[in-house]
């Protein structure tokens, strides 16, 4: 920023006269350059030297700017900011304040990992299959079982561990009342070897013994999956006929 040249010759005088606190024109010539429209170091420029902030381009406007594309000015000039940290200025989903989506490869969040978490996004149910089978082998005997197939997706991929809850009803309107207790919630399970960002997509199959219910013509089950990160699915019910 340059003063007019009236207000520089002002300032350059006063400094040889000895003003602000500057006895002599070598004093005021050691004097460090600030922002105050003055030229402290009677050099005939004024704010120009380390005292003057430094500002980053920020072409994708998320507040972070590109470390290599700098001015130093008083004051931030139009489309630059004061942090220079973004690792992509061209993406504005890309700087150290974005949350790490996984399994895309790429390093949203700017601290030189990519991928380290799997993300927020809940896993997608789909019974795939259902059915009755009255004498099914359990081991010590044949029970009647209902029996149905899960299928879990999640683009995140965070479900090496997940949690089953399931309800049975026996007014076979094909709902549930997942408010209400369940019928069985299985503890946390392995699906795979344990790479937390590798699987995207398993398959399980379940078996139940419906003894209990030999008054009932139609049994609903309803199923929700919680991936390894508390995201849960929707709520999924079949009805299943028995008999």
């Amino acid at each position: 920023m340059r003063l007019p040249l009236a207000l520089i010759a002002l300032s350059t005088l006063a400094c040889a006269l000895g003003a602000e606190d500057k006895d002599t024109a070598s004093d005021c010539k050691a004097s460090l350059e600030g922002c105050d429209q003055i030229d402290d170091d009677c050099d005939g420029d004024g704010d120009q030297d380390d005292d003057v902030p430094t500002w980053y381009a920020d072409d994708d406007a998320d507040g972070y700017g590109d470390g290599d594309e700098s001015l130093a000015d008083c004051f931030a000039p139009a489309g630059f900011v004061a942090d220079g940290t973004d690792c992509n200025d061209d993406d504005p989903l890309v700087n150290p304040g974005a949350a790490e989506t996984g399994r895309n490869e790429v390093d949203e969040n700017c601290d030189g990992v990519i991928d380290e978490t799997c993300g927020s996004n809940a896993p997608v149910l789909t019974i795939t299959g259902s059915g009755y089978d009255p004498a099914y082998e359990f081991g010590e005997g044949e029970q009647p079982a209902i029996t149905f197939d899960l299928e879990i997706n999640d683009v995140d991929g965070d479900l090496f561990v997940v949690t089953v809850t399931l309800w049975i009803e026996e007014d076979g309107d094909g709902t549930v009342d997942s408010a209400a207790e369940p019928t069985y919630a299985f503890d946390p399970f392995s699906l795979d070897d344990g790479d937390t960002c590798d699987e995207n997509e398993q398959s399980i199959g379940f078996v139940f013994d419906v003894s209990n219910y030999d008054e009932a013509s139609v049994l609903d089950v309803g199923v929700v999956v919680e991936d390894a990160g508390g995201h849960s699915s929707e709520v999924v019910a079949v009805a299943i006929e028995l008999g």
